[in-house]
């Protein structure tokens, strides 16, 4: 299990810092049990994207998307789908 907080996600992420602080506990508790354990020592990191993109992606968090080819993609999605390939090839080369 990681030591993700939200103080250090907000640390990491201060954009984020008019969410209220209920709403983020509740989304980082849920955040935690979609990430598995086997992004090992990455995984604090991979949480703290993954609450991040589920933030932006709301209504309310439309100005942290992009826009490709008409569909909506949060920054944050991509530095975790990084994370992943960045992952796996470590795991391939262990």
């Amino acid at each position: 299990m990681s030591c993700a907080t939200v103080d250090s996600f907000l640390i990491a992420f201060p954009e984020f810092r008019a969410t209220a602080e209920t709403q983020l506990t509740e989304l980082l508790a849920m955040v935690e049990l979609r990430i598995d354990t086997e992004f090992g020592d990455m995984r604090e990191e991979a949480v703290y994207l993954e609450l991040a993109d589920t933030l932006a992606t709301r209504a309310q968090g439309r100005p942290a998307r992009n826009q490709r080819g008409g569909e909506s993609k949060s920054v944050y999605r991509g530095k975790l789908n990084e994370l992943r390939q960045i992952h796996a090839l470590g795991r391939r080369l262990a």
